[in-house]
């Protein structure tokens, strides 16, 4: 399916199996195209937050993929105290420990906040520094290993603006007209179900 701007909409859960073998051959030379992407836009009072996703094959690495994110738009809070889009967390689908090779435009901060995996990854850049905006957009991205599931579910990414060095006004980052969110990795099924059985036997020995 495809979403107003003609980028690949992923409605659902994908659990990366034979589709990850036939990419690790397609990947037989660094910078390949992005097997998946999708836009969320956002309007916020006539501005816009606009989040570009990706999927690739990490250069250099077929054993790990690489999800990017492209941050652009020209919402700003408060003009002359918030610092524009300089805030973005993106929330996983579940607990995924081996996340690498983070990257964030000079200045940003990796892992800030509530965002730090296993439960997702965060990048800020508090005040006065200006952010993405029209003066320019800034993209992130990390690595999990290859055949890792991706969806596009909403599990509670956003988007903020900083006062100084203080997070303001966050933004669910939930595309308007369809209402996905960023692409964004989710364990395997065999993850869920063992951190489902921990949560039941956590409950038991409460109950008890």
């Amino acid at each position: 399916m495809r979403t107003r701007n003609g980028s690949t909409r992923i409605p659902s859960t994908l659990r990366g199996l034979g589709l990850a073998a036939a990419l690790c051959l397609a990947a037989g030379s660094a910078g390949a195209a992005p097997f998946a992407s999708n836009t969320v836009v956002v309007a916020i009072d006539g501005l816009e937050i606009r989040l570009d996703s990706s999927i690739e094959v990490a250069p250099g690495d077929p054993s790990r993929w690489r999800f990017q994110y492209e941050l652009t738009g020209d919402w700003d809070p408060e003009p002359g105290v918030t610092n524009g889009i300089s805030s973005i967390k993106i929330l996983f689908g579940g607990l995924l420990s081996d996340v690498a090779a983070q990257t964030a435009p000079a200045g940003w901060v990796l892992d800030s906040l509530i965002a730090v995996p296993p439960f997702g990854v965060g990048f800020d850049l508090p005040g006065p520094t200006y952010g993405a905006g029209p003066n320019g957009g800034a993209v992130f991205s990390f690595t999990v290993p290859a055949g890792t599931g991706w969806t596009s579910e909403d599990f509670g990414s956003f988007a903020g603006s900083h006062d100084g060095p203080v997070l303001f006004d966050p933004v669910a980052l939930v595309d308007d007209a369809g209402g996905w969110g960023p692409l964004v990795p989710v364990p395997e099924p065999g993850t869920l179900l063992l951190l489902a059985s921990g949560i039941a036997a956590l409950a038991r020995l409460r109950r008890r």
